[in-house]
């Protein structure tokens, strides 16, 4: 998402350099403004249909207690975070229980456990 934007502006930037060159300056002024609205409403639109998307921190950390077959209240939560991996939105959830340690990525968009890996709290 920060890409897209930093994308945005850049061709926002550029469409303001070269309108310059054969329009009045207040035309090339307007042009930029109205080239830089559209481009952010097409960036908000993009992120809301991103977020609609998410299945949220919330869901993400139910799956991955399910699945360790563990309550919220069976664990202490070591990590809870947002991330991407290989383009992915996923979301990292790592906890402990006795002496093991559980680590969760889930696909923020589909739920799906793409990686676990449990070790001893006691591995380095």
């Amino acid at each position: 998402m920060k890409r897209k934007l930093i994308a945005i502006l850049a061709a926002a930037t550029m469409i303001f350099a070269f309108a310059g060159c054969g329009s009045s300056q207040e035309e090339a002024v307007e042009e930029t403004t109205t080239a830089v609205e559209e481009t952010t409403e097409a960036a908000t639109e993009a992120q809301t249909e991103a977020e609609a998307d998410d299945i949220g921190i919330d869901k993400a950390t139910e799956i991955a207690l399910e699945d360790a077959g563990l309550s919220a209240d069976d664990v202490t939560f070591t990590k809870q975070a947002p991330d991407i991996d290989d383009g992915v939105n996923i979301y990292e959830v790592e906890f402990t229980s006795g002496e093991t340690k559980y680590e969760y990525d889930i696909d923020a968009a589909t739920g799906n456990i793409l990686d676990r890996d449990t070790d001893s709290i006691y591995d380095d």
